[in-house]
């Protein structure tokens, strides 16, 4: 009950106050050594695992019906130049031979096919089309029960990953993604994400609430910056944070 008024009574708070609460009190626990690794997927089998991790966590949270072979896919993941990012887990509870997974993403560049969230915001990827940047999507996150634990951790390195991938690899200028409403102070907090437009019922993930977000890349470790409070230590500050270079990604 308190922590269900804490909550109403937070989101009560003008949006400037509640992202610098967020900032202030991030805390992004290191990495155990070898623990775990991050890279695209390379194999069919974990294109499928990943596939059935996406149909397991978005049944739970209902954001789509069973599906009988018990995968979540989309034409999106055809699309060429797609890239399905997974993290994988060492712990001992792993086998040496097959590791556990323990997140994935989906990088999804702009093309003639279009991205999946023009389905319902085309107006606002339209807009992001028009600076002539390099545009990609963010889609089909899943992090596995086990795994949510400790302040989001993979949430948070798989994030870092992403921006990484898409910077480094892929030239990306913008990236955009389609998120529920209540996770919006995360992605506007903590790594400079900003909403366009309105909130809708989602047909694709079977009419739960989204709103569209973006973020320019080049800018957003310099805008993140400004708003870490001078922190010098690189595990409260995303922005120092992201520059950090991590063994554990391919």
């Amino acid at each position: 009950m308190l922590r269900s008024l804490a909550r109403i009574a937070f989101k009560a708070l003008p949006e400037e106050l509640r992202l610098a609460w967020l900032r202030r009190n991030l805390r992004i626990p290191p990495l155990p050594p070898g623990a775990f690794s991050f890279r695209a997927a390379r194999t069919p089998e974990e294109q499928d695992e990943a596939a059935r991790l996406l149909h397991d966590c978005y049944v739970q949270a209902g954001l789509m019906a069973p599906d009988p072979a018990g995968r979540r896919r989309s034409p999106f993941d055809e699309t060429p130049g797609a890239i399905r990012l997974i993290a994988l887990s060492q712990l001992p509870a792993s086998s040496p031979a097959r590791p556990q997974l323990a997140g994935t993403v989906t990088l999804i560049p702009d093309s003639s096919a279009g991205l999946p969230s023009d389905s319902i915001f085309r107006k606002e990827n339209d807009l992001l089309r028009r600076t002539g940047g390099r545009l990609l999507e963010a889609s089909a996150l899943a992090v596995p029960p086990p795994f949510r634990a400790n302040r989001n951790q993979i949430t948070l390195y798989l994030a870092k990953y992403l921006y990484h991938h898409a910077t480094r690899h892929l030239g990306a200028d913008l990236l955009c993604a389609t998120i529920h409403p209540r996770a919006y102070d995360f992605y506007a907090g903590l790594m400079g994400f900003e909403c366009n437009g309105r909130e809708v019922a989602y047909p694709f993930v079977n009419g739960a609430k989204a709103i569209h977000i973006s973020v320019d890349l080049p800018l957003a470790a310099a805008r993140l910056r400004d708003g870490y409070f001078t922190s010098p230590d690189p595990y409260r500050n995303f922005s120092l944070f992201l520059g950090l270079e991590e063994p554990c990604f391919d």
